[in-house]
C-alpha cells in the first residue's frame, strides 16, 4: 500500500524544499502519497533533517489519532556534518471508520525542547513548541459480500433481480459475476457500491466476485425453477358423517404450503408440498349445506386461493371407472344417495391439468336408492396425442354450488388412434395405410412444392380401422410433395420424394 522513498531522493526532496536561514536546524516533513489505508496494514511517513548537531533521535510526543498503534524508527546516513537523517513514523490501522479520512498529526521537538518549526525561526527556549503537519489516509477493509435472491428461484419464466450486497461498508472497486451454465445477463460491473445488481433469466449457479485495494471476496448460490401454484378444491360427502375436503395442485409448483379455511377461519395447513398433486382433510361432522371450505396456496412465487370455494354436498359416490372399448372410452359411475343434485359434469383432459367439457348427464334430485350412470365417449381416440387420457366427474346442486370427485386415468390402445401407418410408392402408384378410429369421410389433398393442390380425394371410410388408399401417379413429376388428409376432427401431414 505504502511507497518508500530511497534516501537520495529524501535528500533531493529536502534540499530542494530546504531554506538555510543563519545556519539555523531545519526539519522538513516527507509522507508517501498513500491515497487508501487497509485495516491491519502499514502507512509509514517520513521526515528527512540537516544538521548533524541533531544527533539524538527526535522523538514524537504526540500522534493525534486513537485509532492508530504508534512505531518510531531511525536512519542515520552520513551523520557528520551537512548528513542528513530520515525519520520514520509508522501508523498500524487497527480499528479505524472504514470509508472514512482519517488525519494524522506530528509534533517534533529536539531533544533540549527546543521548538523546530517549519518556518526555521529559532523560538525561545522558554518552552516547547511544535512542528505539525497533517495527511489524510481514506481507510478501507478487505470486502464482504452476500449473493442475495429472496426465493433462490426463477418464478414461472420471468426474470429475477440477483444482488450482491456488502456487509461490512468497504469501499468496492470492481465486481465480477459469474453463472456456472453461462446463463443470465450481468451488469455489476458498472454499478460499484455498496450493493450491485444482475438480472438472471435462467436457473442455474450464480458467483459475484467483489474486490479492492484491500483484496476480494466470493460468494454463490443455487438458483432453482418453481411456479406459482395453481390450485383448485374438491368436497366429498362420505356419507358416515364426515367430509372429504381435497386441494389439487395443478402445476409443476414446488415447496408449496397449502392453508385450510373453515368457514373463513384457520382450519389446518398442509406443508413443502410439490406438484401436480393432491392433498386431503377429512373433515367431521358437518353441517349439510353450512359450511364453505377454501384453501390456498403459496411458495417463494407467490399464492393462489381456490376462488369460492366449496360446500359439502350429501352424494354419497360408489365408484367413478372409466373403460376403452376399441375406438371409445366407456365411463361409468354410481351413487348410493344423492340430495338436491341438478346434474353431473364429465371432464377430458390429455395431460392431466387442462381440462375441457365433454358431456352433462341430469342428477337424480333426492335419491336413497341405488343409481347407475354411464357415458361413451366416442371422439377421444380422434383427439389423443398420446397413450394416455384423464376424466374427472363433477356434481353441481340446483344452486349452482359445484363439488368435483377424484379423477381417472386410462392408457389407451395406440391402435385405435389416428395416424398414417406407412406412405411409400410402388411404380406408379402411392399407397398410403391410414388407421382411423371412426368411420366416416376423409379429406385428402396432395400439394407440391410450391403449395399448388394437384390432387384431392375424400374417401368414405365405411368401419373403423386400418384401411389403404392407393392413387395413380404417372402423370406426376418428380419432386417432393406435402399428404394432408383430414377425419373430421383432426389432420395429418406427411411429406414424401417421388424421384423415377
Amino acid at each position: 500500500m505504502s511507497r518508500k522513498l530511497t534516501p537520495l531522493l529524501f535528500l533531493i526532496v529536502g534540499l530542494l524544499m530546504i531554506q538555510h536561514v543563519n545556519a539555523q536546524t531545519r526539519l522538513v516533513a516527507i509522507p508517501t502519497t498513500i491515497q487508501f489505508g487497509c485495516l491491519g496494514t502499514d502507512i509509514n511517513f517520513y521526515a528527512a533533517f540537516l544538521n548533524s548537531n541533531l544527533a539524538v533521535p527526535i522523538p514524537v510526543t504526540d500522534v493525534n489519532n486513537s485509532d492508530a498503534i504508534i512505531d518510531i524508527g531511525n536512519n542515520c546516513n552520513n551523520c557528520s556534518n551537512g548528513g542528513f537523517r530520515i525519520h520514520q513514523l509508522r501508523i498500524r490501522l487497527i480499528n479505524g471508520t472504514v470509508g472514512s479520512t482519517q488525519d494524522f498529526i506530528v509534533r517534533y521537538e529536539d531533544e533540549n525542547g527546543n521548538i523546530i518549526n517549519e518556518s526555521g525561526v529559532t523560538p525561545s527556549a522558554s518552552g516547547p513548541g511544535w512542528l505539525e503537519f497533517t495527511y489524510q489516509v481514506i481507510v478501507n477493509d478487505v470486502p464482504q459480500v452476500d449473493l442475495i435472491l429472496d426465493n433462490t428461484a426463477i418464478c414461472d419464466g420471468n426474470p429475477e433481480l440477483l444482488s450482491a450486497m456488502i456487509t461490512n461498508s468497504a469501499i468496492i472497486q470492481n465486481y465480477s459475476w459469474n453463472a456456472a451454465g453461462g446463463d443470465g445477463s450481468f451488469d455489476g460491473d458498472v454499478n460499484p457500491g455498496n450493493v450491485s445488481a444482475a438480472i438472471i433469466t435462467d436457473p442455474d449457479g450464480y458467483g459475484v466476485n467483489a474486490s479492492n485495494v484491500c483484496g476480494s471476496d466470493f460468494d454463490d448460490l443455487i438458483v432453482t425453477e418453481n411456479e406459482t401454484p395453481l390450485i383448485d378444491l374438491d368436497c366429498m360427502d362420505n356419507g358416515n358423517n364426515t367430509t372429504t375436503i381435497t386441494v389439487n395442485i395443478l402445476n409443476n409448483a414446488s415447496d408449496v404450503d397449502v392453508d385450510w379455511f373453515n368457514n373463513g377461519n384457520p382450519y389446518s395447513n398442509s406443508t413443502g408440498l410439490a406438484g401436480p398433486t393432491s392433498v386431503s382433510e377429512v373433515v367431521s361432522n358437518v353441517a349439510f349445506d353450512m359450511t364453505t371450505f377454501t384453501a390456498m396456496a403459496q411458495n417463494g412465487c407467490g399464492n393462489a386461493t381456490s376462488g369460492a370455494g366449496c360446500l359439502v354436498f350429501p352424494v354419497e359416490l360408489l365408484y367413478f371407472k372409466g373403460i376403452q372399448k376399441d375406438a371409445l372410452v366407456s365411463l361409468d359411475w354410481a351413487t348410493a344417495s344423492e340430495t338436491n343434485n341438478d346434474f353431473f359434469t364429465l371432464e377430458r383432459s390429455f395431460d392431466g391439468r387442462s381440462f375441457e367439457q365433454i358431456a352433462q348427464v341430469a342428477g337424480a334430485g333426492n335419491s336413497h336408492d341405488l343409481i347407475r350412470y354411464t357415458f361413451n365417449d366416442e371422439k377421444v381416440m380422434l383427439l389423443a396425442p398420446g397413450d394416455e387420457v384423464f376424466y374427472r366427474l363433477s356434481q353441481t346442486d340446483f344452486d349452482g354450488r359445484k363439488t368435483y370427485f377424484d379423477l381417472i386415468a386410462l392408457q389407451l390402445d395406440r391402435k385405435y388412434v389416428f395416424d398414417l401407418a406407412y406412405l411409400h410408392t410402388e411404380n406408379t402408384t402411392l399407397k398410403m395405410g391410414v388407421q382411423n378410429p371412426a368411420a366416416g369421410i376423409l379429406q385428402v389433398q396432395v400439394f407440391n412444392l410450391n403449395g399448388q393442390l394437384i390432387y384431392a380425394d375424400t374417401p368414405n371410410i365405411n368401419e373403423a380401422g386400418m384401411i389403404e388408399l392407393n392413387y395413380d401417379i404417372s402423370q406426376w413429376n418428380d419432386g417432393l410433395y406435402l399428404i394432408y388428409i383430414h377425419n373430421g376432427v383432426q389432420g395429418l401431414n406427411r411429406k414424401f420424394v417421388l424421384a423415377r
